[in-house]
C-alpha cells in the first residue's frame, strides 16, 4: 500500500491530530511558494522557447522544460497538501492517524514515462523530417500547405 504513517523525524513520535504542530517530517521546509515560483519561471522560459525557437530539437527541448515544470509543481502540491487523516481498520479506539498520501509523486511517475514516449517519438519524427528535408528548421517545414 503506498500510504505511509507518519512519525516525527526527531524524536520518532506518531503525529496526531492534536501534536501534529510539533511534528517535524522534512527537516527545514522550504515553503511551497518557493517551488510554485519556480515552476512558473521554468513553465515561462519553456513556452518562450516554444514559441521563439526555431530548431525542432530545441523546441522539444523546452516543451521537456515545461513538462518539467508542471511535474514540480505536482510534487509541491503534494508536500503540501498530501495528509490525510485515516482510521486503521479493524480498530475500535477513535484514535486516527495521519499518513502521508502521495498522490502527486505518482502522477509524475507517470507524466515522466509519458514523457520519455514523448521524447523518443518526437526525436524519431526529427531524425525522419532531417532524412527527408535535409534540415530540422520549423520554418523549412511547410510540407502541410496546401
Amino acid at each position: 500500500m503506498l500510504n505511509f504513517f507518519l512519525n516525527d523525524v526527531f524524536s520518532g513520535q506518531q503525529c496526531t491530530i492534536e501534536n501534529i504542530g510539533n511534528c517535524h517530517f522534512y527537516g527545514p521546509a522550504v515553503p511551497v511558494n518557493a517551488y510554485l515560483f519556480l515552476a512558473m519561471i521554468l513553465f515561462g522560459l519553456g513556452a518562450y522557447g516554444v514559441v521563439t525557437r526555431k530548431h525542432l530539437i530545441s523546441i522539444l527541448m523546452c516543451m521537456e522544460i515545461m513538462l518539467n515544470a508542471v511535474n514540480l509543481m505536482l510534487v509541491a502540491f503534494s508536500r503540501q497538501w498530501g495528509l490525510a487523516s485515516m482510521r486503521p481498520p479493524f480498530v475500535s479506539t477513535g484514535d486516527d492517524f495521519w499518513v502521508y498520501v502521495p498522490v502527486g509523486q505518482i502522477f509524475v511517475i507517470f507524466s515522466l514515462t509519458i514523457a520519455v514516449a514523448e521524447a523518443a517519438i518526437g526525436l524519431a519524427l526529427v531524425y525522419h523530417i532531417y532524412r527527408s528535408l535535409g534540415t530540422t528548421q520549423a520554418e523549412d517545414f511547410d510540407l502541410l500547405k496546401g
